[in-house]
């Protein structure tokens, strides 16, 4: 990780887009009322998609930061907000996913009982959650050198354990799902089940690839070529956090899961007959 003196220091190495910052803001507002409309019209409510929702509203209001940023890139306020919005939006995206995948599977992952299928990815999240808001909370309100550089180290620490929590996810999803196909209820499941899995593992890949990029990013340190150029947080970040929101605006779990959750538990009970 690069070393610098406190110093040399910039909350931005450039001078925000207001431009970028406002078309992405209004874009996640479009996206994220999407969703909370699909959410609250369903019944019963299904509170696991919740946590997707709020991560859409962090996205808006981090880009929304970055507009007043670019009025004067030099405030703390909206540096910080922009930088913990947008840095730990795709932690919550990624707790509705992982709860979707207890509902979807079931029993249906024979070395990880459903009680426990849960739990272990949304606690990983949550470890990753807590040390990137910690890393990203220290980095904005640094003094020193040594503050900078704790803050980088535990938001690195934070996202790599955002990938490795990801690993997992797809391997077991990808085996659950290896498993359906080859049941009496994978052959009579739905169109719509398929679709559900191929959006999730889809949209898992893009927040991996994104997580990887900010891991890269803050080893580079502030005055590294990544966070020197303002267009590759937009290529690498919000381009792809804008892609996990669209596809699943389109392929709504919310609905989907908690109208076939009954008929995709008693798949789930054929399949350990089989």
């Amino acid at each position: 990780m690069a070393g610098y003196p406190l110093a040399n220091y910039e909350l931005y190495r450039y001078t925000p887009s207001l431009i970028f910052a406002s078309i992405f803001a209004a874009m996640f507002v479009i996206l994220a009322t999407t969703h909370t409309i699909q959410t609250f019209l369903r019944r019963p409510f299904p509170l696991y998609w919740i946590p997707f929702l709020v991560g859409g509203f962090f996205q808006v209001g981090g880009y929304a930061a970055r507009a007043v940023s670019s009025h004067d890139r030099e405030a703390t306020g909206p540096f910080i907000a922009q930088s913990l919005l947008i840095l730990l939006a795709p932690a919550l995206y990624a707790a509705s996913m992982y709860m979707l995948l207890g509902r979807a599977a079931g029993d249906g992952v024979p070395f990880l009982p459903r009680k426990w299928l849960t739990k272990i990815f949304v606690g990983g999240d949550v470890v990753s959650f807590l040390m990137q808001s910690t890393g990203g909370s220290l980095m904005g309100i640094a003094d020193t050198r040594n503050q900078v550089k704790l803050g980088e180290r535990v938001t690195i620490g934070g996202l790599w354990v955002q990938l490795v929590v990801f690993t997992g996810f797809m391997f077991v999803g990808g085996w659950w799902w290896r498993v359906l196909e080859h049941s009496e209820s994978g052959r009579e499941k739905r169109e719509e089940l398929r679709i559900l899995f191929r959006t999730t593992m889809v949209a898992s890949g893009l927040i991996f690839v994104r997580s990887f990029f900010r891991v890269i990013e803050f080893m580079m340190g502030n005055d590294g070529f990544l966070l020197s150029r303002e267009l590759f947080l937009y290529i690498f970040d919000a381009a792809l956090m804008l892609s996990v929101m669209g596809l699943f605006a389109w392929c709504s779990p919310a609905g989907f899961v908690t109208s076939e959750r009954e008929q995709v538990e008693r798949g789930s009970d054929r399949m350990r007959r089989a």
